[in-house]
């Protein structure tokens, strides 16, 4: 009996998908705040605009990916150009996703609503695993600021992970995740982040994820309230 259940464990494992390439947010990033949120696009069917296999967002409608310029294709189950396949996805040596195909490149927009009161900045948090460097990653906000708004890019401390083989020398031979911090301030309603690839650059998986940061004398209430039950808590 111990045996049967072993075999039927061990097949399981081998039928259940590999983990998608979300290597997590960065350190001190909280996915459960009500402030934060999460977008994780896997490109696993044609439709457009793309929704995300998974997102939190208590801010608004759900996020999506639009194709505003370049030619893109979407695959299905055919080898990934040149001679990579797909061993943390499908695991079948092929790939869903989309690939450019305009030798001029192309671009990837998403949108995510954000909170509507505006605080001081928003921090954006962006992983993008394809076959190629993007050549270009920024984000705009839109909602009225009085203005306008400035944007920036900050460190994230997260080294880019090549995955697949074979390596290197040539570009498209591995898949990479690549890593990007950036900032909008003030804190918009919504915020596009557009990515820009080189021609023939297959995009396997993207995941997003956003803090907004309180104004300083709203986190200066936040930190009073906190010392405030502190004390009363101690006098009971």
């Amino acid at each position: 009996m111990k045996k049967t259940l072993m075999l039927l464990a061990v097949l399981a494992l081998l039928a259940t998908p590999a983990v998608a390439r979300d290597h997590g947010p960065l350190d001190g990033w909280d996915r459960a705040a009500d402030y934060s949120t999460f977008a994780h696009w896997e490109f696993s069917t044609n439709q457009l605009p793309c929704y995300p296999e998974e997102y939190t967002n208590p801010f608004g409608d759900e996020p999506f990916a639009e194709f505003p310029t370049g030619g893109w294709d979407w695959s299905d189950g055919w080898p990934c150009p040149p001679v990579i396949g797909d061993p943390t996805g499908s695991g079948s040596g092929t790939c869903t996703g989309w690939h450019c195909t305009s030798l001029e490149g192309g671009k990837i927009t998403l949108t995510i609503a954000n909170n509507e009161e505006p605080n001081e900045y928003k921090r954006i948090f962006l992983q993008i695993t394809s076959s190629k460097q993007p050549t270009g990653v920024s984000t705009t906000g839109s909602g009225g600021a009085t203005g306008g708004y400035t944007s920036g890019t900050f460190p994230t401390g997260r080294p880019d992970v090549q995955e697949g083989t074979p390596a290197p020398p040539f570009p498209g031979s591995s898949w990479y995740t690549y890593n990007y911090g950036l900032t909008i301030r003030p804190n918009p309603e919504s915020e596009t982040i557009t990515i820009e690839v080189p021609y023939c650059t297959v995009i396997d998986q993207i995941v997003v994820d956003t803090e907004c940061i309180p104004e300083p004398a709203t986190m200066s209430l936040l930190v009073l309230g906190g010392i405030g039950v502190l004390v009363r808590r101690r006098r009971k």
